[in-house]
């Protein structure tokens, strides 16, 4: 099977702490700089096993991914970017790659306290540390106010992510920088945001100065099952954005972090994502930590919800990206041969409900079985 992704080629994702790699999903105990990046022997390694269609160390976990569902973050990445024939086209010139597309972690501040989240929210991990259910000890990490992102001459598209971009001010004077420069015309630019902290204000900076502006609002169920997974957020906040990026025509995709709880209730973010006229939906999965792992739901409740997500893949018109999140869907839900025991989750689900004063059972009664 051809296993070939374009990001180590084209992509670098720079993170708070200055660590420069190809993406979110990479894995590897050799940190890069941008000073080692460009000459790094492990990088041109990877680039040629991709060449190879050989699987690295560093991408074992869409590998994994891809073993355990059939889908993954390079899957979903590579059906609506693939680039793979540029790249083959370009080995002779091999390995003079210029990076064309840059995400920034701008740090680990953000407003909420995401049921998945483990490391992305300083008061997430703070609130963990108070459950005993991480062990370091955790830290607020801010991205360098000195780095000069105007240095890529041949960027055409510029990611923020976080933490929440909104919520840290290192996010806009980056964005000023760009503005000020020049580039931003000839850029499009995504923000991941929870959009609990936009304003009308900062949408139209990034709609009128930029090439193409992509909202990427992570949105983990409707209602109260998506403020209970994205604690404390309130969904008329959500609501209220959502409709704005609407009314100001600005690109919008619903990237949701898919637990085995967000699965339980994602036909109903389809439905409502359809009912605003947003037919556009991605997926990461989650597997840390394990008790909220994406596949890990009794057997009869998959059998459920396959039947739920064959009619509704059937029944709408769907993006490429919302296909492939209805398929992983679909295939997550079509294996059914392993026995799960849900105690773990229930019993890490109470201890949240103690300390925030929520109550799991009455938004998944289905668990309560």
């Amino acid at each position: 099977m051809s296993f070939f992704c374009s990001f180590p080629f084209k992509h670098i994702q720079i993170d708070q702490d200055g660590g420069v790699m190809p993406c979110c999903a990479w894995q590897s105990k050799q940190k890069e700089t941008l000073d080692t990046y460009f000459v790094s022997d492990q990088i041109k390694q990877v680039q040629q096993q991709l060449i190879n269609n050989q699987v690295p160390t560093q991408c074992r976990q869409c590998s994994d991914e891809e073993k355990r569902s059939g889908h993954s973050f390079r899957t979903l990445n590579q059906t609506f970017e693939n680039v793979e024939p540029q790249i083959r086209n370009q080995i002779q010139s091999y390995p003079h790659f210029e990076i064309e597309s840059i995400q920034v972690v701008t740090s680990n501040i953000c407003n909420l306290m995401c049921l998945p989240c483990v490391g992305s929210s300083y008061i997430r991990d703070v609130e963990l540390k108070k459950l005993n259910l991480i062990s370091h000890t955790p830290k607020l990490s801010v991205f360098a106010e000195n780095k000069n992102l105007s240095n890529f001459k041949s960027l055409k598209h510029i990611s923020f992510l976080g933490g929440e971009p909104f919520a840290d001010k290192i996010t806009f004077q980056l964005i000023d920088q760009l503005i000020e420069s020049g580039q931003s015309k000839q850029l499009r630019i995504d923000l991941n945001t929870n959009l609990t902290l936009c304003t009308e204000e900062n949408l139209l900076k990034l709609r009128d100065n930029f090439q193409e502006v992509f909202i990427k609002g992570s949105i983990d169920g409707v209602g109260a099952i998506n403020e209970y997974l994205r604690y404390p957020g309130a969904w008329n906040d959500v609501d209220y954005v959502v409709d704005l990026i609407i009314k100001l025509e600005i690109p919008f995709v619903i990237t949701t972090a898919l637990s085995n709880l967000a699965l339980l209730k994602y036909d109903q973010l389809v439905n409502w994502a359809a009912q605003k006229g947003i037919n556009d939906l991605f997926i990461s999965k989650v597997l840390k930590p394990g008790v909220l792992a994406f596949d890990l739901l009794p057997n009869k409740l998959k059998t459920q919800l396959h039947e739920k997500f064959i009619n509704l893949r059937d029944q709408l018109d769907h993006s490429n990206r919302t296909q492939a999140a209805l398929d992983a869907c679909i295939e997550i839900c079509s294996k059914t041969d392993t026995t799960h025991d849900m105690s773990a989750l229930i019993t890490w689900l109470e201890k949240h409900d103690q300390v925030r004063d929520t109550n799991f059972r009455t938004l998944w009664p289905e668990l309560n079985e």
